[in-house]
């Protein structure tokens, strides 16, 4: 809600405006012990997947770093110009290849 806080947040509003506005309108809810907790609950989940998705980062950049050196083969000509281009695809194969790991191209 613009001017008043984001979803999750704990506002403190008159009681008017709740009853008269933002409860009908499916914005808000008191704050009963339930919903706290369901709030709770959520933040350490989201804590948690944030956690695990770091530690799988920080897993691929240990692995990356002892490779340190990748080699993407290409059809070259004459004068040792490449036919093409390295795409990213190239590039996440060779990863791939070297250490195990499924990638998308795309990150």
């Amino acid at each position: 809600i613009p001017g008043l806080g984001n979803k999750g947040d704990l506002v403190k509003v008159a009681n008017g405006y709740f009853r008269n506005y933002l409860a009908p309108m499916g914005q808000a809810e008191m704050a009963t012990t339930e919903v706290l907790a369901n709030i709770d609950a959520k933040i350490k989940a989201e804590e948690e997947a944030k956690r695990k998705e770091i530690a799988k980062a920080e897993a691929m950049a240990t692995a990356l770093s002892t490779i340190a050196k990748f080699v993407i083969s290409k059809k070259v000509g004459e004068e040792d110009q490449i036919f093409g281009s390295v795409t990213t695809q190239d590039v996440v194969d060779a990863i791939e290849m070297q250490t195990g790991r499924k990638l998308d191209k795309k990150s």
